[in-house]
């Protein structure tokens, strides 16, 4: 359930994000540099490395492997959500 407290930070951080800069006290340094080291890695894998891994035809989601011979794996989900992507990420 959502407070007016929330309303209230949620409004803010929305403001910050639509003015160009981000606000200092919304994010967090080591927020911002996993943000930039997320984007980059992700950034990078090649459309054909993806596979589906379900069939819902709202919210398809793939897998692509990560780094080679770590056995490690990245998800992603795709779809339509009803709200404007500042609030989404406030959220």
């Amino acid at each position: 359930m959502r407070t007016k407290r929330d309303t209230i930070w949620l409004d803010k951080f929305v403001a910050s994000l639509k003015g160009g800069y981000v606000d200092s006290q919304a994010i967090s340094q080591m927020e911002f540099e996993t943000l930039n080291e997320v984007q980059n890695k992700i950034g990078d894998i090649p459309q054909n490395s993806w596979s589906s891994i379900d069939d819902d035809i709202f919210f398809p989601k793939d897998k692509a492997q990560y780094q080679d011979g770590e056995g490690k794996g990245i998800a992603r989900c795709v779809g339509t959500v009803q709200t404007s992507p500042e609030r989404l990420l406030g959220w």
